[in-house]
């Protein structure tokens, strides 16, 4: 497989009180052709940021640092129909539907907006298509669904609706921040399901941003770990909970409760959550982590090979080794 996108050392700054402030810090990750990649961790830790500056959706202030490629091409040299192209080909599911698509315009409006902008097809050919999509995605009565407004349809609904979109322009990669946040388990199931379906049936790329670690092994190749603006831990989803290869990842492995035994009370990771603009000058993790030593607060930790992933800690081998022989 080729590699479809590839972010190296990204790094954002947004202005708060009139000074930037970091949100990320080099971020870095590789998609293959039909990939899907979890990106997990705590609100704030930079999951959604990190999607918006790969589709180009940072606000103008925010300051940019590192590369994002997309096929051949560098994203933020792109401009005018290039980079439309670029958007049509790696649109968003966003996490909430009712707020980001129009109450004032119809379903069939919506999903057709984007394909007819783009041009090469007609208005009845486009509703041909959305029409089929909603089918697709287990909408009853497509036809009838297209010329009704959002407030008609459920939550789990609009997300369909939201999903079928994507697929109007023919995408390679879609980026799913937090699409099931908003809805009950059951639906939850179906729209997973639904992504998992289009992305082997297709041959798409998938992000899929959550902050459920069981999903995001269920339904992703590999998982990145996100802390404090930046990734700590990354390997494949099969090994995530069994081999961590940090010690937050450690931590929320540790955090889960079994579903199929009884025990005592849960294992808590001390401290607090930080933002990215808070953390300390070595490890971001440090002041929550029960094996830091003094080479842990002397400088920026890389992101290093370990077993077979990568972790931002200057003892993981040493903590692994320790873990395996136990």
């Amino acid at each position: 497989m080729s590699t479809l996108l590839e972010v190296q050392d990204l790094s954002v700054w947004l202005p708060v009180d009139g000074s930037p402030r970091p949100i990320l810090t080099d971020v870095s990750l590789t998609l293959e052709e039909g990939q899907a990649l979890g990106i997990v961790g705590e609100s704030g830790s930079g999951k959604s940021m990190t999607a918006r500056a790969i589709a180009r959706l940072l606000p103008p202030a925010a300051e940019i640092a590192g590369t994002v490629r997309f096929g051949d091409g560098d994203v933020y040299e792109l401009r005018g129909p290039a980079l439309r192209r670029f958007r049509s080909q790696v649109p968003i599911v966003f996490q909430d539907p009712r707020a980001h698509i129009n109450p004032l315009r119809r379903i069939g409006d919506f999903m057709c907006e984007g394909a007819l902008a783009r041009g090469g097809q007609s208005k009845a050919a486009a509703v041909e298509r959305a029409t089929r999509l909603l089918g697709d995605m287990g909408i009853n009565d497509p036809a009838r669904r297209l010329r009704q407004y959002p407030y008609e349809l459920s939550g789990g609904m609009l997300q369909r609706v939201m999903i079928a979109s994507t697929l109007m322009t023919d995408p390679r990669l879609i980026l799913a921040d937090e699409p099931t946040t908003a809805l009950d388990v059951t639906t939850q199931e179906e729209v997973v399901a639904i992504l998992d379906e289009l992305r082997r049936e297709r041959g798409l790329a998938l992000i899929f941003i959550t902050h459920d670690l069981d999903l995001a092994a269920a339904l992703c190749d590999r998982t990145a770990v996100f802390y404090a603006g930046e990734i700590v831990d990354v390997q494949a989803s099969s090994t995530l909970h069994s081999d961590p290869l940090h010690p937050y990842m450690a931590g929320l492995a540790a955090a889960r409760p079994a579903v199929d035994s009884r025990g005592g009370r849960l294992t808590v990771i001390p401290g607090n959550p930080i933002a990215a603009y808070e953390a300390p000058r070595g490890c971001r993790f440090s002041a929550r982590c029960g094996f830091v030593e003094d080479r842990c607060l002397g400088g920026r930790v890389a992101l290093e090979p370990v077993a077979s992933g990568l972790a931002r800690c200057v003892r993981a081998e040493e903590l692994r080794a320790t873990r395996t022989a136990q």
